[in-house]
């Protein structure tokens, strides 16, 4: 007979159902038996987040975006450790795109766009940041990504090392030992970490599986997928090698081979992979194609620790401290010359009970890990050892002194056979009274190994204000967000640090390391030092050329600067001819109406220039009302309204004519003063009488808002972001770059033999060349786009050519044609069709992926069917 649903397939829910009160048993039981493993970890999460329980205040280095504007110019935060950079601008503004599905394939938000939150890359499909992102407050991610890594390195240290018949209390400190060593605390917020949390549950299975028991299949998979995803290569191959090497001492030690559980082990590597490859395609795709891998080729063998850094072991801030802001340095370090990168420190404590280690007696794998310990000091410090496994694969890309977030695992076990050696002795004295003090002093001693870490972690990690971590809202950026897009956006110097855009929700087309090699060598058209060595791309206006083909080829709208600088203004004043030169004020009072008709006399022109002087404003809603009307054909060729606190800081009005009018010549101004005092200005022409001062600009860019926070500039002659031509040439990728003929609104370019199909284009009368263009944007990072023409075209847009887009004309596979060095065109017949620029990552692997995962299922049900034991009742 069937059983009931009531009826409970384990004694232990059975009897948990029949008394509540188990459950609450069993835990404090639980919490008695592992006591001190319990204290050792409450008081390292006591000490970390001890201003938060006492003063709200939260784990976060958000406050280094005050460091930079728009943030800067709002409110007056000093970063409490400025070192800790890279996690709040880079990582946490993508950390914030988690639940915006929009940028699972496709992230729009970085350098002209990049693989998105789905691909390996981006390093946030680990679950210590994938559960806090989608759990937590924003703001609270940082608090559960430290609580997630710490809790689960430490546990599984713990369970290892009892695996390792360490005993409960040693097992404890060994664990806490690792789980909270300073290399890897203050690496906490970064992603190499994500794999370093998993390399105790690696070696956990691997002692299980030495000793003959066995490992859930899934649960092996699940550790696989996890490492795999990590999207850090240098420690997810740091954890294979030490893995390895302790699997294979392992197997010598207990002279047996498990044979049913290797093979389990390579089924659950193969499964693994299959799962994660539609993530790790377009990480590894994109890694090439940034040509990352030959600009650190010998990386592992560039830089190495002096041997006077052994003092860090014992004396980690010797060479300074971030958070003092005392750090001085060694310019041996070269460019990884940072607190972080320096620190090995392991705890005093720690080291002191590591060579007490040594003399325990029974435990032979204290030899490795001792060997262990040894190896990877001498790879990091004494160069020619390390050049002799530089060339291992995963090693190669990575300064080997990076395998300091090893260093903790052999030297936390060695801790914990000198606590164990310790214990031993101290529960070896007689009399009752003795004993006791010497519990007291074992308590005490791993009490002071857990003291020392979490101090020395909870002085690198900044606590602030929420008020401080939620940033103030800029009205740059709501500007800009409130514009009709799509549109690129320009920074120039610090502006909108690289990567906080993502946090904007704004497309720049600027990045830290996320571009590949072929668009910097695009943007060094618009800045030839715009990047530098760590593949950050940054722009200093001194040095852009604003009139580059290649600005407006990125569908780059908007221009910004920081409100302290101030030179843009001065490019386009150099670039105005003033048809009537400011001479006297002229008053625009409160409740006035100005009216004035201008006529372009030269070709080129890009826009107006009105000068004025703000004076002061009144009533609720402030604000300056501006209408120009083309007079030859009556359309409106601007309507715009600037407040009071705008106007404050503008000093001229740039109106612009084209795109909107390009062949008009006479237009008429209407400006209207609500609740505003402005000072126009006047002069006359040839002696003539005063008229309103203005100008002609022949630069296509100008000054459309200017804030507290930022000015914007705009960029008049920004192409969209699909637009039509039907001429096409061929120029090879050098000349592309040096060319400065290029007419890319009217002509795109082919780097190899034009296709026969585009070359007939060109026959197409110039009267009949005319399309209609609807966009809107799909929740897969791509675009759908309508056009409606007579004629065949040529669509050109600025999205990137990858192997995660496809191109479908109504609904049929289109092959996309690579125009314009990097970017993705398709041949449109004439008619009214509807093209879809389609994003998926891992495009092909899904399949495989899906199938995988089943299999690991179905594995996992056999295993446990197997496992059950058959009740005799039954």
């Amino acid at each position: 007979m069937a059983d009931s649903p009531e009826q409970s397939t384990s004694p232990l829910a059975d009897g948990l159902r029949r008394e509540p009160g188990r459950a609450v048993r069993m835990i404090r039981r639980g919490a008695r038996k592992h006591r001190l493993a319990v204290v050792l970890l409450g008081l390292v999460v006591l000490v970390v987040f001890l201003p938060t329980l006492t003063s709200l205040r939260i784990l976060s280095p958000n406050d280094v975006y005050y460091h930079y504007d728009p943030w800067m110019s709002l409110a007056t935060v000093r970063a409490q450790n400025a070192l800790v950079h890279d996690p709040p601008l880079s990582y946490f503004s993508l950390v914030s795109l988690v639940r915006d599905f929009e940028s699972f394939h496709w992230n729009r938000h970085v350098g002209g766009g990049i693989p998105g939150t789905g691909s390996a890359a981006s390093a946030v499909l680990s679950p210590f940041v994938l559960l806090p992102a989608l759990l937590l407050p924003l703001q609270w991610s940082y608090t559960g990504i430290v609580l997630l890594k710490l809790g689960v390195a430490f546990w599984f240290a713990y369970l290892w090392m009892r695996e390792e018949r360490l005993g409960k209390r040693a097992a404890a400190v060994g664990a806490i030992a690792l789980a909270a060593a300073g290399p890897i605390a203050v690496w906490w917020l970064w992603q190499g970490t994500n794999a370093t949390a998993l390399y105790p549950a690696l070696l956990w299975a691997i002692a299980r599986m030495a000793r003959g028991k066995r490992n859930s299949i899934l649960a092996l998979v699940l550790l696989g997928v996890c490492f795999l995803l990590s999207g850090y290569p240098a420690t997810i191959a740091y954890g294979f090698y030490f893995g390895a090497a302790y699997l294979a001492v392992s197997l010598v030690r207990f002279r047996a081979v498990p044979r049913r559980e290797l093979v389990k082990c390579v089924q659950a590597g193969v499964l693994s992979l299959a799962i994660t490859a539609p993530f790790l395609d377009p990480f590894i795709g994109f890694l090439f194609r940034t040509g990352y891998l030959e600009s650190r080729a010998d990386a592992s063998a560039r830089v190495f620790f002096p041997l006077a850094h052994l003092r860090s072991f014992v004396q980690p801030y010797w060479l300074g401290d971030p958070v003092a802001r005392s750090w001085i340095g060694d310019s041996a370090l070269g460019p990884l010359n940072n607190f972080v990168e320096a620190t090995v420190y392991l705890g005093v404590v720690t080291l002191a009970l590591a060579v007490i280690g040594m003399f325990l007696r029974g435990t032979r794998m204290r030899w490795f890990f001792a060997a262990a310990a040894l190896l990877l000091v001498a790879l990091m410090f004494h160069p020619p050892a390390g050049r002799l496994l530089a060339e291992l694969p995963g090693l190669k890309f990575s300064p080997l002194i990076r395998l300091r977030v090893l260093l903790p695992v052999p030297v936390a076990f060695l801790a914990a056979c000198g606590f164990a050696l310790i214990d031993r002795r101290l529960r070896g004295i007689r009399g009752s009274d003795r004993l006791s003090i010497a519990r007291r002093v074992a308590a005490a001693l791993a009490l002071a190994v857990a003291a020392d870490l979490a101090l020395f972690a909870a002085w690198f990690h900044p606590h602030i204000p929420r008020s401080v971590a939620t940033l103030p809202a800029s009205r740059t950026i709501e500007y800009l967000r409130a514009q009709p897009g799509p549109f690129r956006i320009a920074p120039t110097f610090l502006y909108l640090m690289p990567n906080s855009a993502q946090l904007a929700r704004l497309e720049d087309i600027r990045a830290h390391w996320g571009s590949e090699r072929a668009y910097r060598d695009l943007v060094r058209r618009i800045d030839p030092e715009s990047v530098d060595r760590s593949m950050i791309i940054t722009f200093n206006s001194l040095r852009m050329d604003l009139d580059d083909p290649v600005l407006s080829l990125l569908n780059t709208r908007f221009i910004l600067e920081p409100p302290s600088i101030d030179i843009l203004r001065y490019f386009i004043q150099d670039r105005t001819e003033w048809v009537v030169k400011p001479e006297a004020p002229l008053p625009l009072r409160p409740g006035g109406l100005f009216e004035k008709e201008f006529t372009i006399e030269h070709d080129g022109v890009w826009a107006i220039a009105i000068p004025f002087g703000f004076v002061s404003s009144t009533g609720a809603t402030p604000r300056l009302d501006v209408r120009l009307v083309a007079i030859d054909s009556g359309e409106s060729v601007l309507e715009a309204s600037y407040t009071a606190a705008e106007l404050a800081h503008m000093p001229i009005l740039h109106l612009p004519l084209r795109p909107a009018a390009p062949s008009s010549r006479v237009f008429a101004l209407s400006m209207k003063a609500n609740d505003v005092h402005l000072n126009l200005l006047v002069g006359s022409e040839n002696g003539g009488p005063e008229q309103l001062a203005w100008g002609e600009v022949m630069r296509p860019l100008v000054l459309e808002r200017s804030f507290k926070d930022g000015r914007v500039f705009r960029n008049l002659a920004a192409l969209p972001r699909f637009w039509a031509t039907w001429e096409v040439e061929s120029l090879d990728r050098e000349k592309f770059l040096s060319s400065d003929s290029l007419e890319l609104d009217r002509r795109a370019v082919v780097s190899g033999p034009i296709p026969v199909e585009v070359l007939d284009l060109a026959r197409v009368p110039v009267d009949q060349r005319r399309v209609s263009i609807d966009l809107s944007e799909r929740s897969d990072g791509g675009y759908e786009v309508v056009t409606r023409s007579d004629v065949p075209f040529l669509l050109n847009s600025s999205e990137k050519l990858t192997p995660e887009l496809r191109v479908t004309i109504d609904g049929r596979t289109h092959r996309a044609l690579a125009i314009n060095s990097m970017f993705a065109g398709a041949l449109v017949p004439a008619g009214e069709h509807r093209v879809v620029f389609e994003r998926q990552i891992g495009r092909g692997w899904w399949p495989l992926a899906g199938c995988a995962l089943l299999l690991a299922g179905v594995a996992g049900w056999f295993e446990r069917r197997r496992d059950t034991p058959i009740d005799p009742a039954r």
